[in-house]
C-alpha cells in the first residue's frame, strides 16, 4: 500500500496526472493512486513467472538508483555546498559506491547473455525493460516541456469525469 504514495506525491508535484493526487471523499485515501498501483501489479503477474518479474524489476530499479546517485555526484561538483547550502549532505563516497555497484548490476544481465549466446536464445526482456523506460521519457519530456492547450483541456475534462466516477477530490 505504500507504493501508491509515489504516484500520489508525483501527481501533487505536477509530474503525473492531477487525478492521481486526489483522495476518496469517504476514506480519505489516495484511491486513484492505489488503483493504478493495483492495476500495474496485476499486469506484472500475468506472465506467471516470478523469477522474471524479480529480475526485470531489480534491473529497472538499479538503473534508477544508479542514475540518482550519479546525479548526486554531478550536482556536488556543479553546485558546490559552499555556494548552494543544503539541509544535509551525503558523504560523496556513498553515491560513488552505489554507482559502481549499480553499474555492475545493470551490466551483469547483458554480460551473462553474451556469454551464453550460443547455448540458449537471447533474453530480450532486459531490452524491453530499457525500451519501456525510454518510451516513458519520450512521453514525459515533451508533455512537460510543451504547453499544448488542447491536450491540457482534454486532460482536464477527463480528470473531471474520473473525479465523478471514483468520488475523489483534491486533498486541500
Amino acid at each position: 500500500m505504500t507504493a501508491a504514495r509515489i504516484p500520489y506525491s508525483a501527481a501533487r508535484n505536477g509530474q503525473m496526472p492531477k487525478f492521481l493526487s486526489m483522495i476518496n471523499i469517504n476514506y480519505l485515501t489516495p484511491a486513484p493512486a492505489v488503483m493504478l498501483n493495483g492495476f500495474l501489479a496485476s499486469l506484472m503477474v500475468i506472465p506467471n513467472d516470478f523469477n522474471s518479474l524479480v529480475n526485470y524489476f531489480s534491473f529497472c530499479m538499479w538503473i534508477f538508483h544508479t542514475a540518482t546517485c550519479a546525479a548526486v555526484i554531478i550536482f556536488r561538483y556543479k553546485m558546490p555546498v559552499e555556494k548552494f547550502p543544503r539541509s544535509f549532505a551525503v558523504p560523496i563516497f556513498i553515491p560513488i559506491i552505489i554507482c559502481i555497484i549499480g553499474t555492475y548490476l545493470v551490466l551483469v544481465p547483458f554480460i551473462q547473455e553474451f556469454q551464453n549466446l550460443g547455448d540458449q536464445p537471447f533474453d530480450l526482456g532486459y531490452i524491453y525493460v530499457f525500451l519501456w523506460i525510454l518510451i516513458g521519457l519520450l512521453i514525459y519530456l515533451p508533455l512537460t516541456k510543451l504547453n499544448c492547450q488542447t491536450f491540457i483541456a482534454s486532460v482536464r475534462k477527463l480528470t473531471l469525469k474520473l473525479q465523478l466516477l471514483f468520488r475523489v477530490v483534491p486533498p486541500e
